[in-house]
């Protein structure tokens, strides 16, 4: 796949939650990439970390570590 064929990176990415001071990960050091008109799944047993995953690309939660870039511009957190 080449560069400009990429249409979502995902870099080194940890998220998970935080629950009084401890934070407890989810997932982590996750890399993947998606090419425009690719269809792509995300499968696993429940509480893997599916919709963890999604939130955090979609920027509805905060990741702990890595980047994600989308055309390649990086999400960054607010």
């Amino acid at each position: 796949m080449s560069e400009s064929e990429k249409i979502l990176t995902i870099e080194k990415l940890s998220a998970g939650y935080k629950s009084g001071r401890q934070e407890k990960n989810v997932f982590s050091n996750v890399n993947a990439t998606a090419a425009r008109g690719e269809l792509v799944a995300v499968i696993g047993r429940n509480g893997s970390g599916k919709s963890t995953l999604l939130r955090t690309i979609t920027g509805l939660q905060r990741y702990s570590a890595g980047k994600i870039y989308f055309e390649k511009n990086q999400i960054k957190q607010n």
